[in-house]
C-alpha cells in the first residue's frame, strides 16, 4: 500500500519487495534506501506492512504511477460493502486473465511475458486489498505514518492488537522482568 502526502510517499516494504520478486524495474535511489538504509534486508510477518518514506520528487513519481499498489487515500473512508465489490472485480479480472494465459502455449507465455506480470501484480493488488480490508477490521496489526489519519470508523485504530493479545505480551514482558531481577 502507498500513502501519498504532500511531499512524500510511503510505500510498505511488501510492495519494495514485490518489485524485487517480480525483478520489475526501479530507480537505484529507491534501491538504494530500501537495501542500505535500516534494517531493511529482511522482512518478516512482524514489519513487512511497515512503512518507508520517499521523500525525493522522482521517486514519488514513481510511485505514483504504479496501480497495482494500493492507494491508501483512494480506499481509506470506502465502506466494506465498496471494498468488496472491489475486490471482487480484482478477482473476476485475475480469473480472466487466468483463463487468456491457460490459452497460451509455452511459447505464447514466453512471448507475452507483460500479460504473466500484469497476472501476478493483479493477484498481488487482490492479496494487498484482502489485507487492508482486515487491517480496517483491526484483524490485522498495521502502524501509519504519524501523521496520517486511521480510517473512519476502524476497530482498534492506534492500537490494533486485540486486548488478548495485549494482555498476554504484557504478562509475558512483566514474566520477563521478574526473571531478570
Amino acid at each position: 500500500m502507498r500513502i501519498v502526502t504532500e511531499g512524500k510517499v510511503y510505500v510498505q516494504k511488501n510492495d519494495l519487495l514485490n518489485f524485487v520478486m517480480l525483478d520489475l524495474s526501479i530507480p537505484n535511489s529507491i534501491m538504494i534506501k530500501f537495501f542500505c538504509e535500516g534494517d531493511v534486508f529482511t522482512i518478516t510477518n512482524n514489519d513487512r506492512y511497515d512503512f518507508i518514506a520517499f521523500d525525493e520528487e522522482n521517486d514519488m513519481e514513481f510511485f505514483k504511477k504504479h496501480d497495482w499498489i494500493i492507494d491508501y487515500n483512494v480506499v481509506k473512508d470506502m465502506s466494506e460493502q465498496n471494498l468488496i465489490v472491489l475486490y471482487e472485480n480484482l478477482c473476476n479480472e485475475g480469473l480472466a486473465l487466468e483463463q487468456e494465459l491457460k490459452k497460451m502455449t509455452e511459447e505464447e507465455l514466453n512471448n507475452n511475458q507483460d500479460l504473466v506480470t500484469k497476472y501476478h501484480l493483479l493477484a498481488y493488488k487482490t492479496f494487498s486489498l484482502k489485507d487492508f480490508i482486515w487491517f480496517k477490521k483491526g484483524k490485522i496489526p498495521m502502524t501509519l505514518p504519524e501523521e496520517i489519519d486511521y480510517p473512519e470508523g476502524m476497530e482498534n485504530k492506534k492500537n490494533p492488537f486485540p486486548k488478548k493479545l495485549k494482555s498476554l505480551w504484557e504478562k509475558i514482558k512483566n514474566g520477563n522482568r521478574k526473571h531478570k531481577q
